[in-house]
């Protein structure tokens, strides 16, 4: 066998089991078949990811709703929220209890992710990506053949985690239920849970430049056939004729569990206070509405962007004229209907409802009552749970329930002291794939006690155990070893402190200079050198503050700044505008070497008659304001265009 355990899925709950198997040093194998792990668990409230819901096991239980409820209550009782908790707690990922709900303390989804990855190399589980599963079959020898497109593995049990056929893009694409229905396991139709519905009613719509606006507590009543089904409360966002919200998604999970057709669902929007509390509170209200109904609901607390929209849906202004508006307008704000027309496709929903049918799955292993060996975990089932963690947390839940069963088998497990990666599984021995043994870490680390050597690899002669293995001929043991001719022996050397100089080299303090070398302070200077202070100065140097300028390095005259700015120099002669760069001859003047005129130069233009070369000066016939030129006024020199004509080429 490759390995014992191979877990097909590396979502929340093929995460989970594939930290537990590490713990328990189980050699395990986590195939995946995207690019990344949990991608679907980054999306997960918010990107806050609600791991959990506080409560105890009873209540959770309840929350699920039967049959899911009954059908987890073992892995909920293996795995409450108290020590889900603790678990993620020592894995190096505290949590916090915000409103009954259990999150990360940094509330952010890639925590939770890096928690479980850093888990998995820690206890050395190879996690594969870019890894999809085509089938799963029995290996005639015993376990299972798991057949993928780059490599075949074979276990001695499978663990399917693959999660639903919501939100497709990260991988959930139905692998797991197509797989379980190749082996004999019956598949419930899928159906979206938990996901948004369309309305037909227009106040539900905000008004225009409003994206999206909450309704931040309200009730839901569900009815069917006259009966009441289902009562929920949580938030409502109100879109373009679409509604979502913990409310809206725990609505639309009850209509798909139950599979109900022509359902009908009231929303009250004041679900804290009682038809006559609201009725007093309209009443002193309405005089400071001026007759407007949209003023009287926005100050009721409902948002402006909804207030136009529902009082007319109440009846206008009109209705403030009725004899007994305050309990007319109560009782229609605590029943208003919406006209659901369709349930957002399963693509867009949070969780799945449908999958493999909980009676093939024994709910104490959740192993599978027809193929043993062969374990399911999380969403791949028919189960689900409301919002605010009950979903991650059945994911967990079962994958630790299922990992204890799987943990019994392995009974010689222990904690693994190197990484094995995807090379440990491929490249096995010959023997070891043959052996129908259980296959554990320790077996790849330690000797095997008692193995005979290779039958293509012949024994050396006359080797014995390392214990008792004879020196080579000619040897002596180690610790009768003679030391090197001319060395100590290893344990007879002396002292650091002790050790004479080399032979040859005097103490450092005492050593005497080299040959012809006085001591350092007496050293005469070198030959032809006066001691630093009595240097004098290089020849033709003079002092700093006395050197001369160098050899041509004068200003010339029409570049020095006279002593009265207003009074030109005497001396400074008008210098006419440059055609081009300038030099200084050996006189330290400036030369003119592009003053030629354009027939001296036939190799460049003659650019003198152009406006632009102007440069902005006036002449004194030059009239009126100064004039930029156009080619200047756009953007500056170095962004223009290469082939602007105002550009100087």
């Amino acid at each position: 066998m490759n390995t014992d355990l191979i877990i097909v899925g590396a979502g929340a709950a093929g995460l989970m089991a594939g930290a537990v198997a590490g713990e328990a040093g189980i050699a395990a194998v986590i195939l995946e078949r995207r690019h990344r792990a949990g991608l679907k668990l980054l999306l997960c409230g918010n990107n806050r990811c609600n791991i959990s819901h506080g409560g105890t096991t009873a209540d959770m239980a309840k929350a699920y709703g039967d049959p899911v409820g009954a059908f987890l209550r073992d892995a909920l009782t293996v795995f409450p929220p108290a020590r889900l908790r603790t678990w993620f707690a020592a894995a190096g990922m505290p949590t916090s209890l915000n409103r009954d709900r259990i999150y990360p303390k940094t509330e952010k989804a890639d925590d939770v992710l890096h928690c479980f990855t850093d888990r998995l190399r820690d206890t050395g589980v190879p996690l594969v990506l870019n890894c999809p599963v085509n089938s799963i079959s029995a290996d005639p020898a015993g376990g299972f053949v798991v057949t993928c497109d780059r490599v075949t593995l074979r276990s001695h049990m499978v663990l399917i985690a693959t999660g639903g056929v919501s939100y497709p893009k990260t991988g959930s694409v139905g692998d797991g239920q197509r797989i379980a229905g190749e082996l004999g396991h019956s598949v419930t139709p899928f159906r979206a849970g938990l996901a948004g519905m369309d309305v037909a009613d227009a106040w539900l719509t905000p008004a225009a430049g409003a994206a999206e606006v909450a309704l931040p507590f309200v009730r839901l009543q569900l009815s069917c056939d006259g009966e009441d089904v289902a009562s929920v409360e949580g938030n409502v966002l109100c879109g373009n004729a679409c509604l979502r919200g913990s409310a809206v998604f725990d609505t639309t999970r009850i209509i798909a569990r139950q599979n109900l057709r022509d359902c009908v669902i009231t929303m009250d929007l004041f679900p804290t206070q009682s038809p006559a509390g609201l009725a007093a509170k309209i009443t002193a209200l309405t005089p400071r509405c001026d007759g407007q109904l949209a003023t009287l609901v926005k100050q009721l607390g409902i948002d402006e962007a909804l207030a136009a929209g529902l009082a007319a849906a109440l009846g206008g202004n009109t209705a403030l004229r009725k004899q007994d508006v305050a309990t007319d307008l109560a009782a229609s704000l605590k029943a208003m209907p919406i006209a659901l027309t369709a349930v957002r496709p399963l693509k867009e929903a949070i969780v799945t409802v449908g999958g493999v049918s909980m009676d093939d799955i024994d709910p104490a292993t959740m192993e599978s009552k027809r193929v043993p060996g062969l374990f399911f975990a999380g969403e791949v089932m028919d189960v689900d749970g409301p919002t605010g963690g009950y979903n991650l947390h059945a994911a967990f839940a079962t994958a630790q329930l299922a990992m204890q069963a799987i943990t019994k088998r392995c009974p010689n497990t222990v904690a693994p002291t190197r990484n094995r990666g995807p090379a440990d599984i491929d490249e096995q021995d010959d023997d070891t794939a043959t052996s129908s043994a259980p296959h554990t870490p320790q077996a790849d680390m330690a000797p095997h006690a008692g193995k005979a050597p290779h039958a293509s690899k012949p024994a050396h002669a006359g080797k014995a155990p390392r214990s008792g293995k004879p020196a080579h001929s000619g040897q002596a043991p180690f610790s009768d070893k003679t030391p090197r001719t001319g060395k100590p022996a290893y344990g007879n050397k002396p002292a650091s402190g002790d050790r004479p100089p080399r032979t040859g080299n005097a103490p450092y303090g005492d050593r005497p200079p080299r040959s012809g070398q006085a001591p350092y302070g007496d050293r005469p200077p070198r030959s032809g050198q006066a001691p630093y202070g009595d240097r004098p100065p290089r020849t033709g140097n003079a002092p700093y503050g006395d050197r001369p300028p160098r050899t041509g390095n004068a200003r010339p005259a029409w570049q020095r700044r006279p002593a009265d700015a207003s009074q030109p120099s005497p001396d400074a002669t008008p210098t006419p505008r440059r055609a081009g760069r300038s030099r200084l001859d050996a006189a330290g003047n400036a030369a003119q070497w592009s003053e030629r005129t354009p027939e001296q130069r036939p190799d460049r233009p003659d650019r003198s008659d152009r406006p632009d070369q102007r440069r902005n000066k006036r002449t004194a016939g030059d009239k009126g304001p100064r004039q930029t030129p156009p080619s200047h006024s756009a953007a500056p020199w170095w962004a223009k265009d290469k082939k602007d004509p105002g550009k100087r080429q």
